[in-house]
């Protein structure tokens, strides 16, 4: 490495290397200097209206004369670069309105470098394409200068960035697809799943899962994707997200297995004491299975949605009220009745051979187990039920009962 280099990193963390030497920023790391610094370096090829610069970096800030303020900003930079020991005869150009960093000593920014390769690649096809096109992938390590505060043109860079990774990201997929190297663009999905957990990227590994014919895998990293949907957004997952669930179903029924090895897996695993907990996509399926035979079989059945509520918003919250619920309602219905986790708060029940009378009393039951394991006084649960009829001649939706909350 040529002592003299200057080595910026915006993408995934902020740092400045010269040479083998970390320039650090100090105290000062989020301050006004290092923000002209960075769109300094973001526009290190073409440059930046000084007029831009003033507008990005004293935005809210109420100066008479933010020229003034700005050449007093680009000054202390330059000492810091001095005391860093970046000495050249120039720091920053002005020619004709338009500020860049004078490129005495050689600069590398990944930010540049990024654009670059992307914009490269659409020169070239194939092989040569794809090897710039995953050599930007590797360069892009996460969001733009993710520890600087929400400036209007740091969150306009940051959408910006990350829709190139994204574009990026699909055309080295389509790529690998028709070359058929799942293995590979399974870990290229795996790597964008971990930088962005919640972009959805897993159903792109779910796709080659069931490409490599790795059937149980594909629905595990389903079901951990889902949870952790659950867990951290409270959110049911997407229709996108169903949609590939059935058809993974498809590909598990076409393998043939003997009827012994079938029944193994249609059992349910560990104890079959109290209600069925099921997956959202599963219930989905039951309930609808329900809603067409409920008059042929002639059950009375009654669906009914369990929610959390906070009676101050401002209040305590409750952070294991989901998983306190999901206990509750398991081990206060009987085997025969069905549940799912709808969302973070929310919950499906499906009540079978009960009575209208009933539904309130279960209620209390699951309400009762709930509060002895969640103490908050600011937290409770409400619901709401329904009869599911079917109406054959003229179909119609189900048609709630209002209840009361439950608070009291």
């Amino acid at each position: 490495m040529s002592e003299d280099k200057l080595i910026v990193k915006m993408l995934g963390d902020f740092s400045v290397m010269h040479g083998n030497k970390e320039i650090s920023f100090g105290r000062f790391s989020t301050s006004k200097n290092v923000e002209l610094f960075q769109m300094l370096m973001l526009y290190l090829k073409k440059g930046i209206p000084k007029s831009k610069l003033q507008q990005a970096i004293y935005d809210w800030d109420e100066i008479n004369n933010k020229n003034r303020s700005l050449n007093n900003l680009m000054y202390r930079l330059k000492q810091q670069m001095m005391e860093e020991g970046v000495v050249q005869e120039e720091y920053i150009l002005l020619r004709e309105g338009i500020c860049k960093w004078a490129a005495e000593i050689p600069v590398e920014v990944d930010t540049v470098l990024f654009e670059e390769e992307i914009e490269k690649a659409q020169g070239f096809a194939n092989d040569e394409k794809l090897e710039r096109l995953l050599h930007a992938f590797d360069l892009y390590q996460g969001d733009f200068v993710p520890k600087m505060p929400g400036k209007a043109w740091v969150m306009e860079e940051r959408f910006r960035l990350k829709n190139i990774y994204r574009s990026c990201l699909i055309q080295i997929a389509e790529i690998l697809d028709k070359k058929q190297e799942y293995e590979r663009l399974f870990a290229i999905y795996a790597k964008a799943a971990k930088l962005y957990p919640f972009d959805e990227w897993q159903i792109g590994q779910i796709d080659c899962l069931q490409k490599l014919e790795r059937f149980d895998e594909a629905y595990d990293l389903y079901q951990t994707t889902v949870q952790k949907y659950f867990d951290e957004l409270g959110l049911p997952p997407s229709q996108k997200m169903l949609d590939k669930i059935q058809h993974m179903g498809v590909n598990l029924r076409n393998q043939e297995r003997n009827p012994e090895e079938i029944r193994e897996i249609l059992e349910e695993a560990g104890s079959s004491r109290g209600a069925y907990y099921c997956t959202y996509p599963s219930f989905v399926d039951i309930y609808r299975y329900i809603y067409r035979t409920v008059e042929r079989t002639g059950q009375s059945i009654y669906f009914m949605v369990c929610s959390i509520r906070y009676l101050d918003s401002s209040g305590r919250k409750s952070p294991q009220a989901g998983d306190i619920l999901l206990e509750s309602i398991a081990n206060s219905l009987r085997k025969g009745d069905t549940f799912s986790r709808y969302s973070k708060h929310q919950f499906l029940i499906l009540l079978t051979s009960t009575q209208n009378e009933n539904c309130e009393m279960i209620f209390e039951r699951i309400r009762k187990n709930f509060k002895r394991k969640n103490r908050n006084a600011n937290c409770d649960l409400e619901y709401n039920v329904a009869e599911m009829i079917e109406f054959p001649d003229n179909p119609e939706p189900i048609k709630f009962k209002k209840h009361k909350s439950a608070w009291k």
